[in-house]
């Protein structure tokens, strides 16, 4: 890579592709534009630093996906840890409608399953649906074995099934 030889032009020029594909991952993790947008500023930081370290290149995306995944994991933690102090409830999500009657209701309702999955769950299908990373990809992403990145894509699609499944059997005995 140009950049571990020094060159600042290549620094640049990797930020310019990769900047906003890591704020959006960083968008992903924490909904929230301007955490997203503070996150994604110490990733490029912490890229900076490390970047000399990288011995392949190729593994660029994981890498630096990674760093963003762990700077996201920090401020939410950061968050809890606050609200907490607070004595407030602990974050959550909102959910969405809980009677889907269209397309978009089918949407939310998905979205709804995805939510009530594991976290860790949620993380491995959100990379490899929504990012479209390979297994290896997101074992390197979540330093994780691949077999643990399969499992847990197993798994979710399973709970996910099985979600849609209840609610599908909910619905038609409110309507039938």
């Amino acid at each position: 890579i140009d950049v571990q030889s020094g060159k600042k032009e290549a620094l640049n020029l990797l930020a310019k592709r990769w900047n906003q594909r890591i704020y959006q991952y960083a968008l992903r993790r924490v909904k929230d534009q301007q955490a997203a947008n503070d996150i994604a500023q110490e990733a490029w930081l912490a890229i900076q630093k490390g970047i000399y370290q990288l011995k392949d290149p190729a593994k660029f995306p994981a890498w630096a996906l990674g760093i963003t995944f762990r700077k996201s994991v920090d401020h939410i933690r950061y968050l809890q840890k606050e609200r907490k102090q607070k004595d407030e409830t602990p974050l959550r999500e909102s959910e969405g409608p809980d009677e889907p009657e269209s397309n978009d209701g089918q949407i939310q309702l998905l979205r709804k399953g995805i939510k009530k999955l594991p976290r860790k769950q949620r993380q491995t299908l959100e990379l490899f649906y929504l990012d479209n990373y390979n297994l290896q990809e997101i074992a390197g992403i979540l330093k994780i074995p691949e077999g643990t990145v399969k499992s847990r894509l197993f798994k979710a699609r399973n709970q996910l099934k099985t979600y849609l499944t209840e609610q599908q059997t909910v619905k038609n005995k409110r309507h039938g």
